[in-house]
């Protein structure tokens, strides 16, 4: 099952996905991000309070976003060298998310 929840941070809208295997009492929270160093380690931190895996899927942040997201214990994906779009992100972490827990 795959739940979007969307998060506000001082007025910017944060996506983020939650996926829930059913076999399996885990839950994995994908967030897509795109030069977001200032907001990406509040975001992570409390995420983490309620996931047993945080997954930070960057598209080509051109600032700290990666480095600050991986330092704080996030699985750090890279989606494109160019930035697409966060959408864009979303949807592929949530394809390969879904392919992991696909044969559980």
């Amino acid at each position: 099952m795959i739940k979007l929840v969307e998060v506000k941070n001082n007025g910017t809208c944060l996506n983020k996905f939650v996926v829930v295997a059913e076999d399996k009492p885990s839950i994995v929270v994908g967030i897509p991000a795109y030069n977001k160093e200032k907001t990406i380690a509040k975001v992570v931190l409390e995420s983490q309070r309620f996931a047993d895996k945080v997954v930070v899927c960057d598209d080509g942040s051109s600032d700290m976003t990666a480095e600050i997201a991986e330092r704080l214990g996030a699985d750090l994906h890279s989606h494109n060298p160019l930035h697409n779009s966060e959408t864009d992100a979303e949807n592929k972490k949530i394809s390969e998310v879904q392919g992991e827990h696909a044969g559980d």
